[in-house]
């Protein structure tokens, strides 16, 4: 690095085009403005220089947008790893049990099965916890009646997995939590179907969102029609977030969402995320048995020329495939 000051404007001499990944490091920005400058004022003598600087970031976000063979080789690998732990996890979960438990459960399997690190920390959220979006203090012990919401991914060779369920801690769906649950199950599956080249991930957004708004209707958790709780944006309050981010070697993958300020279509080779929840917390104003419930939902979906494949498949979220899951914990079942 101490010879970088002194080779790099010469490196800049004879060159029309610097591509740089700017603003990402706070001791080689300094260091490259100082060797255009320097390279400028050779030019001034009539040395060719740099006069089109480039972020480089924006040609390889583009490259890693779309997965190629090799690549989903390594995320199918990821994905089905962090399935088998969700299964392990879904096995171990009892009332009782610490949160950081089942964390521990999640992070020893993905080392067991050759994964390098998690994609990001768990969450692990159990009762009002899964009302949390980013909780991840996973400290919390279990009760009988609850549910657990597991947010979890590992890596394999740089490529992420981001699946999220969310089950019984004793293994069985209350009539109020089965009720939550077929309205976000219904809403994921709406927005997988919307999902294949050419739609974007608004489409995706809007079939999720109308589902939401139709089960937020039916459950009395709001009043009016579910286009005006749509329309309204009445819905927020319990659905705040988006449905779907680019998935690949973060788990917030790079790459452009919008081009001229428009949804740009997905395209064979992008991998997506697809996760719609609900969250009511427990001081919430809905019918007092919904109180303290969430419950998100997410695969990770691979565009294809044909439509959108499901990668994690192998982590059950079908009602009753749930809860047979749940009752293969190791207590002897």
């Amino acid at each position: 690095m101490h010879d970088l000051d002194e080779l790099l404007p010469r490196l800049l001499l004879g060159r029309t085009h610097l591509f740089a990944c700017l603003e990402h490091d706070a001791l080689l920005d300094p260091r490259l403005a100082k060797a255009l400058r320097a390279a400028r004022r050779e030019g001034r003598r009539g040395a060719a220089h740099p006069t089109q600087v480039v972020d480089s970031a924006t040609l390889v976000h583009e490259m890693r947008r779309r997965k190629e063979g090799p690549e989903l080789a390594l995320m199918e690998r990821a994905i089905a790893i962090t399935g088998d732990a969700h299964l392990e996890a879904m096995a171990r979960a009892a009332p009782g049990i610490y949160e950081y438990e089942i964390e521990a459960v999640l992070r020893a399997a993905f080392r067991a099965h050759g994964s390098e690190r998690v994609a990001y920390e768990p969450i692990v959220g159990s009762g009002s916890n899964a009302t949390v979006l980013h909780y991840v203090k996973n400290q919390r012990q279990m009760l009988d009646g609850e549910l657990l919401l597991v947010d979890a991914g590992c890596e394999f060779g740089y490529y992420a997995a981001d699946i999220t369920r969310t089950f019984p801690v004793n293994g069985r769906f209350s009539p109020a939590q089965r009720d939550v649950y077929e309205v976000v199950l219904a809403a994921q599956k709406a927005a997988i179907a919307q999902a294949g080249p050419g739609a974007t991930l608004e489409h995706v957004h809007e079939a999720a969102t109308r589902c939401i708004c139709e089960g937020l209707v039916a459950l009395g958790a709001l009043a009016g029609s579910a286009l005006e709780v749509e329309t309204e944006g009445r819905y927020k309050r319990f659905f705040m977030h988006k449905t779907s981010h680019y998935l690949g070697m973060d788990v917030h993958d790079v790459g452009r969402y919008f081009d001229g300020g428009r949804p740009r279509p997905l395209e064979p080779g992008v991998v997506i995320t697809v996760e719609p929840g609900l969250y009511f917390g427990r001081d919430a104003d809905v019918p007092e048995r919904y109180r303290g419930i969430g419950v998100r939902i997410e695969d990770d979906v691979l565009i294809e020329p044909g439509g959108a494949r499901v990668l994690s498949n192998n982590v059950p979220k079908e009602l009753d495939d749930v809860e047979q899951a749940c009752r293969g914990r190791a207590k002897g079942a």
